[in-house]
């Protein structure tokens, strides 16, 4: 029966039909697409539900109590997905800011051994230190963008905890940095 086809169905259905040269460019593109298009179809099965004549109240509830569990199942994983990604999105940050401590050690290390090693002009000197201040620069910047993964995370496992306890998944009270509100795919 179509109101029974899984979360899994609908997903693959959706990446077959989108075609990208990128696959990363279209994982990124369509994601929220494929959320709408889920969130949608639960909608569009309780709508379906409702409109049915040939049940009585006993079996609609169990019905819609099933596509709800089914609903909120699904938004698990997504939000599973979505811890995974903000994960993988620190891990890159981490790296990168790793490289760019290395990048600043080299650079130091480079301005210390020319100060001893040679006589190099001031001008080459400016330029090796407003090099370090840029490394400074961008590791500061990447130590904030990993604060605000961190906090989006948090305010997320928050918003999937009290979603789970009270059924409420109002967004008020908290705040994301890198996440964008309207992003988060929420039951209605």
């Amino acid at each position: 029966m179509e109101q029974q086809r899984s979360f899994r169905d609908d997903e693959t259905a959706a990446e077959e039909s989108s075609a990208c040269d990128n696959e990363e460019a279209c994982i990124e593109s369509n994601a929220l697409g494929i959320l709408g298009q889920i969130d949608c179809l639960y909608r569009s099965r309780v709508g379906e539900l409702e409109a049915r004549l040939d049940l009585d109240d006993p079996q609609r509830v169990k019905l819609k109590l099933k596509i709800m569990n089914d609903w909120v199942k699904d938004l698990g994983e997504q939000n599973a997905m979505l811890v995974q990604t903000v994960h993988e999105l620190e891990q890159a940050a981490i790296c990168r800011v790793k490289s760019l401590e290395d990048q600043l050690q080299s650079t130091t290390s480079l301005i210390s051994n020319n100060i001893t090693n040679s006589s190099k002009s001031e001008k080459d000197l400016n330029t090796l230190s407003t090099r370090i201040c840029q490394l400074e620069s961008e590791q500061d910047c990447m130590q904030s963008k990993i604060t605000s993964l961190k906090s989006d995370l948090d305010s997320l496992l928050k918003l999937m905890k009290r979603g789970q306890l009270d059924n409420n998944w109002n967004l008020d009270g908290f705040i994301f940095h890198e996440i964008k509100p309207s992003d988060i795919p929420l039951p209605k």
